[in-house]
């Protein structure tokens, strides 16, 4: 850890949903009273869960308590809580997670307030510009760009939730950005077929961030993002997010 030591700023806020048990206190390599542990405890149905999934879709328990140290069974679906998608969600011969290196999502970000939309409203290209124009900057190659809807602040999330459009996505791939988050369950819409803003982007291997949090914390539109996946061969993986700012 001795590079975050020197490379972080002095306050840093997380921005992942826990995976069903309870969030990790303040890391080490974190000054005394700068870290804000903002995930959900634990994760259920309406707090990230997309509703093709079970709520039974993540489990952790004790398989051994005659061991000196916890043994623990997780069963996880990494679609829940906070996780990013690689281009083999959606593409046969497309990269797995594991194939993308750790500056993939250890990156420069900018956050963009898109609030004002409704629940089952589309985000598309003229909103992003609106909401570039509203903050007084403009979206850079190669940053993770932020999708704050509001969405996940709630405290009884609806399961209708904005969505990225495929003219939207198309924009921000024409930005060359390096990585989108959004703070729903999923990118696109429910009712989407092909999911066509995941397609626009994972496509040109610009990974997919969802369920992130609490992004109403995050007090400045640029800031510095890690959101580190598990090293897996696989579509998708489980991330924990952190907004690190001046």
């Amino acid at each position: 850890m001795g590079l975050l030591k020197t490379s972080l700023g002095p306050l840093a806020v997380n921005l992942g949903v826990a995976h069903s048990y309870d969030c990790i206190g303040t890391q080490s390599w974190v000054r005394e009273g700068s870290s804000t542990n903002i995930g959900c405890g634990t994760l259920k149905r309406g707090c990230g869960t997309p509703s093709h999934l079970s709520s039974e879709g993540i489990r952790l328990k004790v398989i051994d308590l005659t061991q000196a140290f916890s043994l623990d069974l997780l069963v996880h679906t990494p679609h829940s809580g906070t996780h990013v998608d690689a281009p083999a969600y959606l593409f046969r011969n497309g990269k797995t997670i594991d194939q993308f290196g750790p500056d993939a999502l250890f990156k420069d970000a900018v956050l963009l307030d898109l609030t004002h939309t409704k629940p089952g409203e589309q985000i598309d290209d003229e909103d992003l510009e609106a909401a570039e124009e509203e903050a007084g900057l403009g979206v850079r190659e190669g940053e993770a760009v932020i999708l704050y809807t509001g969405w996940g602040d709630a405290e009884q999330n609806d399961q209708q939730y904005p969505f990225l459009s495929a003219n939207g996505a198309e924009y921000l791939e024409f930005k060359r950005v390096g990585a989108v988050g959004v703070d729903t369950p999923n990118l696109d819409s429910p009712q989407s077929r092909g999911c066509p803003a995941h397609a626009a982007l994972l496509r040109n291997e610009i990974l997919v961030l969802e369920n992130l949090c609490n992004l109403s914390q995050v007090e400045q539109e640029r800031f510095r993002m890690i959101a580190l996946p598990l090293r897996m061969k696989g579509a998708c993986s489980p991330v924990r997010a952190v907004a690190i700012v001046d």
